[in-house]
C-alpha cells in the first residue's frame, strides 16, 4: 500500500447515537468523538456507532474504483481517502442510497456572525430531511442601493401575470413564429395535428415510443397547467402538483427539456421579470419534484425558510426547526446561512473532496449521522531545519539531536580542534 508523499491527513468523526433519516443533531451532547490520522490510503466505515478503518487491496489511485466489501457486511461506507496528484481525495460512497441520506454534504457555517454560502444555479439545498433545488437565480445590484417601497407589489404583480401568461402557453420561445409545417412522420399525442411552427415545436418528454412519442410543447404545457396549484404568501409564489407524469408510460415529466440545443420548460417562469427573484424547485424523497417557488428579492430584507408561521417559506416538516435558514442578498449576490438549526443547513457536495497542499486546510462535511473534519497538515519535523538555520537553534545539541543529527557532538569536536590548535601553537612559542 503506498503512503502520503510527506503529509497526513487528520480526521475528526462525530456520530449521532440515533438513525433517523440520515439526520444528524448539531445540538445534542451524546456524541461519539474520534480522531484518526491517515499517512496512505484507506477507506473510512461506519459500523453502528463507531467509525473505522480498512485499508484497500490496492492502491486508491484512481477515481474508477469498486465499492468496498466492507459494505456488504453490515457496514456504511462512509468514504474512501486516496492520493492524487492536487492534494488528497476523499470518494463519497458510490450506493448513496434514496433521499441522498448518505451523500457529502458540505455543512454551512453556523452562528450569528458566519458569512453563509453563496448559492448557484443547480445547487441542491436541504435544510433538515427536505430538499430543495436552485432552479434560477437573478439579482439586480442596483435594486438594492434604492428605497424599497411600492417597488415589491408591482414585481409581485408582475410574476402573477406573467406565470398566468406563461402557463396559458401564450409565448414560450423568443423566436418569431413561422407558417405552419406539416410533418407526416410526426403526430401530437394530444391534438393529434401533423404540424408545428417555431414557438410550438414537437417534443418528447417521456418514454412513450411509435405513434404516440410525439407532442406539442403547448398542448403539454395546458395539460400540466390543469395539474398545477398556485397559491401566494408575501412575497413569494408557490406552484405544487400531484401525479406529473405521463398517463402512458408513466415515467415523470421533467420541469426543462433540450430541444435542438434551447432548454424548454414545461412550467415556464422568470425569463421576463424584471426584478430580483430566485426559484427553488421542491424534490420528495424519492427525488421526483414536486413543486417550485418563485421567491421575490427586491425588498433588502432577510427571506426566513422554516416551520413557523411568521416564516416567509413555510416548511412543514418536524426535522425543519422555526427559522431554519435565510436568504439574504449582499452585494448582488445570493446566500444562505443557518439559524442555529437543530439538524444543520446543507449544500451537496458533487463528484470528490479534495483537501489541497496548504500547511493545514480544514473542511466539514457530514454523511448521514456523522459529520467529519478533514485537515491536512505536513509533518511538523519538515519545518524545523529552516525554522533552526534561521534562528541558530541548529548549534544546540538538543535540536541537533531532533534534526537527525548530533549537531552537539559536530560543535564539540570542532571546540576539542581549535583548542588543540591554540595549545600546540601556546607551545610552539
Amino acid at each position: 500500500m503506498t503512503s502520503f508523499s510527506n503529509r497526513q491527513l487528520k480526521v475528526k468523526t462525530k456520530t449521532w447515537a440515533r438513525d433517523s433519516y440520515g439526520l444528524y443533531d448539531y445540538e445534542t451532547t451524546t456524541l461519539n468523538v474520534q480522531n484518526f490520522t491517515f499517512t496512505g490510503p484507506c477507506v473510512l466505515n461506519r459500523v453502528q456507532n463507531e467509525v473505522t478503518q480498512t485499508n484497500p487491496l490496492h492502491s486508491l489511485n484512481t477515481e474508477a474504483m469498486d465499492e468496498p466489501k466492507s459494505a456488504q457486511n453490515g457496514a456504511t461506507v462512509l468514504g474512501s481517502i486516496y492520493d492524487d496528484k492536487e492534494g488528497i481525495k476523499i470518494m463519497p460512497p458510490k450506493s448513496q442510497g434514496e433521499g441522498y441520506e448518505n451523500a457529502f454534504w458540505q455543512i454551512i457555517e453556523r452562528g450569528e456572525h458566519a458569512n453563509g454560502y453563496m448559492l448557484k444555479i443547480n445547487d441542491v439545498i436541504r435544510l433538515g430531511r427536505v430538499v430543495f433545488r436552485i432552479n434560477q437565480i437573478k439579482v439586480i445590484e442596483d435594486e438594492y442601493e434604492k428605497t424599497n417601497g411600492p417597488n415589491q407589489k408591482q414585481i409581485l404583480e408582475s410574476i402573477k401575470a406573467h406565470m398566468k401568461n406563461e402557463i396559458n402557453g401564450e409565448e414560450v420561445l423568443k423566436n418569431p413564429p413561422v407558417e405552419r409545417m406539416s410533418i407526416s412522420n410526426m403526430c401530437c399525442k394530444i391534438c393529434l395535428s401533423e404540424t408545428e411552427e417555431a414557438d410550438d415545436p414537437m417534443i418528447t418528454p417521456c418514454d412513450c415510443t411509435g405513434s404516440v412519442k410525439y407532442v406539442h410543447l403547448k398542448c403539454i404545457q395546458n395539460w400540466v397547467k390543469s395539474k398545477l396549484n398556485m397559491q401566494q404568501n408575501k412575497n413569494i409564489v408557490t406552484i405544487f402538483w400531484k401525479n406529473l407524469y405521463c398517463e402512458l408510460c408513466k415515467k415523470k415529466f421533467p420541469l426543462n427539456i433540450t430541444h435542438h440545443g434551447q432548454e424548454l420548460s414545461l412550467i415556464p417562469i422568470g425569463n421576463k421579470i424584471s426584478g430580483s427573484y430566485v426559484v427553488i424547485e421542491s424534490f420528495s424523497k424519492e427525488k421526483d419534484s414536486t413543486g417550485i417557488h418563485l421567491i421575490d428579492l427586491s425588498s433588502n430584507q432577510d427571506f426566513k425558510m422554516g416551520r413557523g408561521h411568521d416564516c416567509d417559506l413555510k416548511i412543514p416538516d418536524i426535522s425543519v426547526s422555526r427559522v431554519h435558514a435565510l436568504l439574504v442578498v449582499s452585494k448582488g449576490k445570493l446566500y444562505l446561512k443557518d439559524n442555529l438549526s437543530k439538524f444543520g443547513t446543507l449544500v451537496l457536495h458533487k463528484g470528490p473532496l479534495l483537501v489541497n497542499d496548504d500547511i493545514e486546510k480544514t473542511c466539514w462535511v457530514q454523511c448521514g449521522r456523522t459529520i467529519l473534519k478533514f485537515a491536512i497538515k505536513k509533518p511538523f519535523f519538515s519545518f524545523l531545519p529552516c525554522f533552526g538555520s534561521l534562528f541558530g537553534l541548529d548549534k544546540i545539541p538538543a535540536i541537533g539531536k531532533f534534526f537527525g543529527e548530533d549537531k552537539g557532538q559536530q560543535r564539540e569536536q570542532r571546540l576539542t580542534q581549535d583548542g588543540e590548535e591554540i595549545r600546540l601553537n601556546q607551545e610552539g612559542s
